[in-house]
């Protein structure tokens, strides 16, 4: 009897270990894809940030074409 619970008892703690060992296999996969999608979101920031610079400049340069135009359409007599 006491055999039969030591083996029972002995049976219950393996297939926690396993359990316990798969649910650390499972956070060790979970870290290391929050670790890649942390690095991929870094990336595409710097792609935004980037993009965004390239948008500002493209502004900048077309207010500048806005001002020339106007310019160019001024009859010569308003210029001075």
């Amino acid at each position: 009897r006491k055999a039969s619970i030591e083996s029972r008892t002995q049976g219950r703690v393996i297939k926690q270990n396993s359990q316990l060992e798969a649910a650390m296999r499972s956070v060790r996969e979970s870290e290391q894809i929050a670790s890649e999608t942390m690095e991929e979101l870094q990336a595409q920031r710097q792609t935004l940030q980037s993009a965004k610079g390239r948008v500002g400049q493209v502004s900048s340069m077309t207010q500048e074409a806005k001002q020339l135009m106007k310019s160019i359409n001024r009859p010569w007599w308003q210029k001075w």
